[in-house]
């Protein structure tokens, strides 16, 4: 499991969450009368910080959570409800997903134009993480100069983030053709992940 698990309540008033990373509680986060977009930089944010290719958002079902969950789906990070009468509190909703992370039943919008933009979004995390990985590498077992292997890996190297750049692009320019076009979306939908980024 390569995410931050994050349990959540999200009433009127406040936004309650909390994060989980390798089953141990890294960061809560309450925020009074705050909005979608502060909620997902602060979860792009422990993604980069706990270098992890996305998050997984638990918590309970209701109509208030209902446009919340296609901001959160429709920026690539997976979505989880939880109907459990013993899970109430956003910690207990991180323990239970990790806990039951094989068993989880991911929340799908009923909009298409959602639903590709949370696929060409998981795509482009996954070819990030994949070059973020490539680089690590390279900074940590490639620092021999004089070596003749050390170069043909790092010229390797090059070759494969290039191709990953290509598929980085392509999805950049379908989400955007997305958000262009689409009267689907709604008028104050965001991106916090931009294209370009």
């Amino acid at each position: 499991m390569n995410k931050v698990i994050i349990g959540f309540d999200f009433s009127k008033e406040e936004f309650n969450v909390c994060a989980l990373c390798a089953g141990v509680f890294v960061e809560e986060w309450y925020k009074g009368k705050s909005d979608v977009y502060d909620l997902l930089l602060w979860a792009e944010q422990l993604c980069e910080k706990y270098d992890v290719e996305g998050a997984l958002f638990c918590g309970n079902e209701d109509e208030a959570h209902r446009k919340v969950a296609d901001y959160i789906y429709g920026n690539g990070h997976d979505l989880w409800f939880v109907s459990q009468p013993n899970v109430t509190d956003v910690k207990e909703f991180a323990k239970y997903a990790f806990k039951h992370y094989g068993k989880r039943k991911l929340y799908r919008s009923a909009s298409n134009a959602i639903t590709e933009l949370h696929e060409f979004d998981s795509n482009r995390r996954f070819y990030m993480n994949l070059k973020n990985m490539n680089f690590k590498y390279e900074e940590e077992h490639l620092q021999r100069e004089d070596s003749s292997v050390t170069a043909n890996i790092k010229k390797e190297l090059q070759k494969i983030n290039a191709k990953y750049d290509g598929v980085i692009n392509e999805c950049d320019q379908n989400i955007q053709q997305i958000l262009d076009s689409d009267d689907e979306l709604p008028e104050d939908f965001i991106i916090v992940n931009k294209p370009g980024n």
